[in-house]
């Protein structure tokens, strides 16, 4: 599914963002990305879907190597690759689901979307993701008239109609309260065991990694320093991942 060797990420040619990262993802696995802000967690996230272009080291998903391939070749691959934000990345003064069915964008001819054109299977495809993610009742109201929490389960649903076979989520949670938090994590899990999809998540909370990841990875100033299940991760993992450097 996804294999990284010897990834490392340099801004402004002395910034160090990911020094010499190798990990191998296999189908199916829900990861968890902990580490303090500034770890290279989000650049980590964009090498995974050729938004970030290495500095050095390969990134293979599914069997294609993104750090070979032309920015044609990249938006191909990222229609089967679905994208959750921290800050939702939606059209606030869309539709619901006008926002949900912009995610079919990569798989159909531009003009299409442009017009505003649907079939009714992309049509059943909303509808379904809609339903999945339990926001279909507000399907036909705008964006702007929600919540921060229905709003991150219409990005879901966004990356649901791609019919993705891999999830990344950049800090989805972050601007979420608690209670919603754990609400779309346990929804991201459902639709991963009900669906199958890979899950690669970065996140904060660690209790949340723990509690639904079957893998986490941990990176300090660029580095990776934890690969392993989640019981592993215990207090002297977390102050090695937490702890301040002076």
């Amino acid at each position: 599914m996804i294999q990284v060797e010897g990834l490392s990420v340099t801004f402004g040619g002395n910034v160090q963002a990911l020094s010499g990262i190798d990990f191998t993802v296999g189908d199916g696995e829900f990861i968890c990305v902990l580490g303090r802000s500034g770890a290279g967690k989000s650049t980590l996230i964009r090498c995974l879907n050729g938004l970030q272009r290495p500095s050095a080291g390969i990134v293979t998903v599914n069997g294609e190597t993104l750090t070979s391939k032309t920015e044609q070749d990249l938006r191909r691959i990222r229609a089967d690759i679905g994208m959750i934000f921290q800050h939702f990345q939606l059209i606030p003064r869309l539709t619901v689901a006008m926002n949900v069915y912009l995610g079919m964008a990569g798989k159909r001819p531009w003009w299409k979307t442009v017009m505003g054109f649907q079939t009714d299977s992309e049509k059943a495809r909303v509808d379904t993701a809609l339903r999945e993610v339990e926001i279909g009742d507000y399907a036909h109201r705008r964006v702007e008239e929600l919540s921060g929490g229905q709003k991150q389960r219409v990005a879901v649903a966004r990356a649901l109609v791609q019919e993705p076979f891999l999830l990344l989520g950049d800090e989805p949670v972050a601007s979420l309260d608690p209670g919603t938090s754990e609400r779309l994590f346990q929804k991201l899990k459902d639709l991963h065991d009900n669906r199958g999809i890979t899950m690669f998540i970065n996140v904060h909370d660690v209790t949340l990694a723990k509690r639904y990841a079957n893998r986490i990875l941990a990176l300090k100033d660029g580095a990776l320093i934890f690969d392993g299940p989640p019981e592993a991760f215990d207090e002297e993992a977390y102050r090695e991942t937490y702890a301040t450097t002076t």
